[in-house]
């Protein structure tokens, strides 16, 4: 049964492309990105414990990391701008996650791990309602962004609006160590801060905190 997992997952992310519909240069997968965002939610995390003193489940947050597309495997990349177009969208598309994790996944993960994991596949951000969540859900916008930002330094124009609208939901999460890495780390990616649009621009030139 392990094995089936294994093989569903590990064959089933690396398969799945990236900004589906969109024309690419750098060509990302499921399982980069679900990496990627596991790294960079480590170190936001980090940030939280030890400049802004707030408690994270390191553990529980990396499991949540590692496993949040994982159902994509069945439903293939839903841009989020597609999931959250309208609220009857949004819902629609957890109902068909659900039916797909009931009928296609739930049976290959070993029995005493189900419960466990299907807080993983089906809600791993928790709605943004404990740090863990929030931070998956930063370091998933990071990652998006981090792709764009690559796709415009390569001369791909079509990705420049998502710049903007990305940087704004990385901005609307309540997380410090977002705000923070919107000051200090966004920078070293390599362009310039107004590509980001006016409200970042803003953001960066009044936030005070080393």
């Amino acid at each position: 049964m392990f094995g089936h997992w294994l093989d569903k997952i590990l064959k089933g992310a690396a398969n799945i492309q990236r900004w589906q519909g969109r024309v690419t240069i750098c060509k990302n997968n499921d399982s980069g990105h679900m990496w990627a965002v596991s790294v960079i939610a480590d170190g936001l995390a980090r940030w939280e414990m030890e400049k802004f003193n707030n408690t994270v489940d390191v553990e529980l947050l990396l499991k949540k990391c590692i496993f949040h597309d994982c159902l994509e495997v069945e439903t293939g990349d839903i841009l989020s701008g597609v999931k959250r177009k309208t609220k009857a969208m949004s819902d629609a598309i957890e109902n068909v996650e659900e039916i797909l994790y009931e009928e296609r996944i739930k049976d290959i993960i070993p029995p005493t791990w189900r419960d466990e994991y299907k807080g993983y596949l089906l809600d791993p951000k928790d709605g943004k309602k404990t740090i863990e969540g929030k931070i998956v859900a930063l370091a998933d916008n990071i990652s998006a962004l981090y792709e764009c930002i690559q796709e415009v330094k390569l001369g791909n124009r079509s990705f420049e609006p998502y710049l903007s609208e990305i940087a704004r939901d990385i901005l609307s999460i309540d997380l410090e160590s977002g705000k923070y890495f919107m000051k200090h780390a966004l920078c070293d990616f390599g362009l310039p801060i107004e590509a980001y649009g006016e409200e970042v621009v803003q953001f960066v030139n009044s936030y005070d905190k080393e």
